[in-house]
């Protein structure tokens, strides 16, 4: 039923499913083994909720459920994001407990693996937040070209007005 809530919520015209929902569907799913499906719905409420600590939560517990239990190697992904929960959120106990969990049960070099992977994770939001500011800035120069381009018509326009007026 939660899944079909979610549906709708995404249907035209959208409306913003609560961070809730997302939660209580993947703690569902994980409740039946579906794990690829937990981690899912934790990537829809990251998409939606991306400063949140609690998406960031579930989508670490699930990349842990996922690699424990499918043997899949997201061990590291699992770790990142339970980071970014622990930093997000850094009073939290339970998210603390959960990181350390995921450490204990990875294969060796899994922490330095995260490590590398989020260095890589930093450097590509460095390189798209350089990208959103020269588009920005374009955008500025264009403008300001326009302004440029536009001042002599505007100032004819303006003299001719005034000798019409007169």
């Amino acid at each position: 039923l939660t899944q079909q809530a979610i549906e709708l919520c995404d249907a035209p015209p959208k409306m913003q499913v609560p961070e809730d929902v997302y939660l209580t569907l993947g703690a569902s799913l994980t409740g039946l083994c579906r794990f690829e499906e937990t981690l899912q719905t934790a990537e829809l409420a990251l998409r939606h909720y991306p400063s949140s600590a609690h998406s960031h939560m579930a989508r670490g517990n699930s990349l842990h459920a996922v690699s424990k239990h499918s043997g899949a190697d997201r061990w590291a992904e699992a770790v990142v994001a339970l980071r970014r929960g622990v930093e997000l959120d850094p009073s939290n106990e339970i998210y603390k407990s959960a990181l350390k969990k995921c450490l204990k049960e990875a294969p060796a070099g899994t922490a330095a693996k995260a490590a590398a992977l989020r260095k890589k994770k930093m450097e590509e939001m460095e390189a798209e937040e350089e990208l959103k500011q020269a588009k920005e800035e374009l955008s500025l120069l264009k403008l300001n070209q326009f302004v440029v381009d536009m001042a002599g018509p505007v100032a004819s326009a303006i003299e001719l007005a005034g000798t019409l007026a007169k």
